[in-house]
C-alpha cells in the first residue's frame, strides 16, 4: 500500500508514460531508455548520437518506490586515444582507448596506467585489472573514465595558454526520495532580502553605509 505522496507520483508517472507512447506512435519523437549491463572488459564508449550515460545501482538499497538507489555518470563526448594501436603510447595507456572501464574495487589497483609507466612495455594497469574478469554485481566497483581532450594549438594559446575544459558529471539518480534541497533552511540573515532598497533601506543613525540592505552594491 502506498501513501498519498507516492501514489500521486505513481499516477504522474503513468500519465507521462502514456503521453510518451502517443508521441512515439503518432509523431515519431518518443525517446526510450535502453539499459544494458556492463561487464569487465566490455567495449564501452560514449557516442554523442545516443547520449550514453552509465548508471551505478545498488543491489541492496531501494527507495520507497522500489527503485534501486544509484548514481549516473554523464560523460563528455571526447575522442579516445588517437595513437596507433601498435604504438608504445597505446600499449602503455590502454585505459585511454575506451571511455569507461569498470573493475571490482582492489586497494592495490591505484593507477590506470599501472605503478610504473616509463619504459613499460604494456600490459600493466587496466589491462591487468580486467584480466581476471571478476563479477561486478553486488560488489564495490571502480569506474575508470577517460575524458581527456585533444588540443590543437591556436595563436591565443601563446605565450601562455589560458584555459581548456575536460569534465564529467556524477549525479544521484533515484538516490533520494525527492529533491534533497527542499530541506535547506531559509537564510537567517535579512541581508539582500525582499524589501531591501539599497541606500534607502531603513537604518539607524549609528549604522555605517553597507551595514544593512544592499547599500554595498552586492545585489546589483
Amino acid at each position: 500500500m502506498l501513501d498519498q505522496h507516492h501514489a500521486a507520483e505513481g499516477v504522474a508517472l503513468g500519465l507521462a508514460a502514456e503521453a510518451h507512447r502517443i508521441a512515439e506512435r503518432e509523431v515519431g519523437v518518443g525517446v526510450d531508455e535502453r539499459p544494458a549491463a556492463v561487464g569487465v572488459g566490455d567495449e564501452v564508449h560514449a557516442p554523442a548520437q545516443v547520449n550514453r550515460v552509465w548508471q551505478i545501482a545498488s543491489t541492496e538499497k531501494t527507495t520507497a518506490m522500489g527503485q534501486p538507489t544509484s548514481y549516473m555518470l554523464f560523460p563528455t563526448e571526447t575522442p579516445t586515444l588517437m595513437a596507433a594501436s601498435e604504438s608504445s603510447i597505446a600499449k602503455r595507456a590502454e585505459f585511454a582507448t575506451k571511455n569507461l572501464f569498470v573493475t571490482k574495487y582492489d586497494p592495490a589497483e591505484r593507477y590506470a596506467a599501472g605503478d610504473f609507466v616509463n619504459q613499460n612495455p604494456g600490459g600493466d594497469g587496466i589491462t591487468a585489472f580486467i584480466a581476471g574478469d571478476e563479477p561486478l554485481v553486488g560488489e564495490d566497483v571502480v569506474l575508470w573514465h577517460t575524458f581527456g581532450l585533444t588540443h590543437f594549438p591556436r595563436n591565443e594559446d601563446w605565450p601562455v595558454m589560458p584555459t581548456d575544459y575536460a569534465k564529467f558529471t556524477l549525479k544521484p539518480y533515484n538516490f533520494f526520495e525527492r529533491n534533497p534541497t527542499l530541506n535547506v533552511p531559509a537564510p537567517a540573515s535579512a541581508h539582500c532580502a525582499a524589501g531591501s532598497s539599497g541606500s534607502d533601506a531603513a537604518a539607524g543613525p549609528a549604522e555605517a553605509p553597507g551595514a544593512s540592505g544592499c547599500a554595498d552594491g552586492c545585489c546589483g
